[in-house]
């Protein structure tokens, strides 16, 4: 019960912190866009990005693809959470707070890599 706990609640913060982040990473993606050849369009910095999106597409335009990025963290993150107690126990026993910082950095980067798996 514990476990099913931990996964929801870090899925549940993941999507809000996707939710929050995702319109910089869109305006990231389209200014990234406007660098590539042959690109005619107006150019636009970051905070003119987020404002010509807004008018020309609405509030909504922001938050378009974030769907399936949402979705992703909710096994990522949850994995990548729990995954990481039980990897540390391996790697630090069951004292955290004795381990070396190479067993801690080497716990938290197995966890993720096992994750982005």
């Amino acid at each position: 019960v514990v476990i099913v706990k931990k996964f929801c609640l870090t899925g549940a913060a993941s999507m809000c912190a996707e939710s929050a982040t995702f319109p910089i990473d869109m305006a990231k993606t389209r200014l990234q866009l406007q660098g590539e050849p042959g690109f005619t369009g107006t150019k636009f910095g970051f905070f003119g990005m987020l404002q010509n999106v807004a008018r020309s597409e609405g509030i909504a335009g922001l938050y378009v693809g974030i769907t399936p990025a949402v979705v992703r963290h909710i096994p990522y993150t949850g994995f990548r959470a729990i995954g990481y107690e039980y990897i540390r126990k391996l790697f630090c026993g069951d004292d955290p707070s004795k381990a070396s910082i190479l067993a801690k950095a080497a716990s938290g980067m197995t966890a993720g890599g096992i994750a982005q798996a």
